[in-house]
């Protein structure tokens, strides 16, 4: 097997491996060496290679500079049964592609995070979003985007800027709550705002995305306004009572919060299905 990189991303022996797993979830990793790199880092030749039909084998490629913005592709050519082997390699056809498309982020991109990171299904909980911002705000506006399980409610819920506080109103809601806008916001880069919700019931398990996205000054447009991508969207994990204190709860947000996507599907159930929403940015 051999992966094809892109221009721009190269193969580190000692530092990059590969994994090859079994359908039974068992994995052996092994380090890149030498001998596997070939054409300047942008070809990784594996051989010798033993894996049943239903396994997988990932290249795992740590601290690598992402390219400049646009598409990238990655190929794999392979031959199951190896150059004296009655199958025949993929030769010039590519048995497998994927693209990256990266891009820049707008300057100024704040951070959400939100209190707590999980909780029990059923559990009754009050949830703090709390977006630290990336720029200095001059008549600026956030935007926080709720899952559909977890809405605001008008007179209830509050947000907090810089320490001041207000009850929210309908004229801040929109989508039946899952959209919470505030405007008229100024405040120096480094400010918190929070928005809270309180006493909520915690829906089913699973997991559940919030996001913000923000202008720093609002209608003058001089400052584009951010994505709700990368450091602007997190992830809160609802567990069953039963799983009440796995690891695995909290594995499965760091994944998310961390943007290690292999890692969050390593621990989805086999019932879980997944799309996959790169081309927004988020998982």
């Amino acid at each position: 097997m051999v992966f094809h990189l892109p221009l721009g991303i190269t193969a580190t022996a000692y530092q990059d491996s590969v994994l090859i797993k079994d359908s039974t979830g068992e994995t052996e990793t092994y380090k890149l060496q030498p001998l596997h790199i070939e054409n300047g880092g942008k070809d990784i030749h594996l051989t010798g290679i033993t894996a049943a039909e239903d396994g997988s084998i990932i290249l795992v490629m740590e601290g690598k500079k992402i390219p400049e913005p646009g598409f990238h592709t990655f190929r794999v050519t392979a031959d199951a049964d190896g150059v004296d082997g009655p199958k025949s390699a993929t030769e010039d056809e590519f048995s497998a592609t994927v693209d990256l498309f990266s891009r820049i982020l707008p300057e100024g991109a704040g951070i959400l995070e939100v209190s707590p990171e999980s909780a029990a299904a059923g559990s009754k909980q009050t949830l703090t979003m709390t977006y630290t911002f990336g720029a200095d705000f001059n008549e600026g506006w956030v935007e926080f985007a709720l899952p559909e399980e977890i809405t605001a409610r008008a007179g209830q819920d509050k947000i907090i800027v810089d320490g001041a506080e207000k009850f929210l109103t309908e004229y801040d809601l929109s989508d039946d709550g899952r959209k919470v806008y505030v405007t008229g916001i100024t405040a120096q880069k480094g400010a918190v705002m929070s928005l809270i919700i309180y006493d909520r019931t915690i829906p089913e398990p699973g997991s559940y995305i919030f996001r913000a996205s923000s202008d720093a000054d609002g209608e003058v447009a001089n400052i584009p306004a951010t994505l709700g991508t990368g450091s602007e969207f997190t992830a809160f994990f609802a567990f069953s009572e039963i799983n009440k204190g796995n690891e695995i709860v909290k594995s499965f947000v760091m994944a998310i919060n961390e943007g290690d996507g292999e890692a969050a599907l390593e621990l989805l159930a086999d019932n879980v299905t997944y799309v996959d929403n790169y081309m927004d940015g988020f998982l």
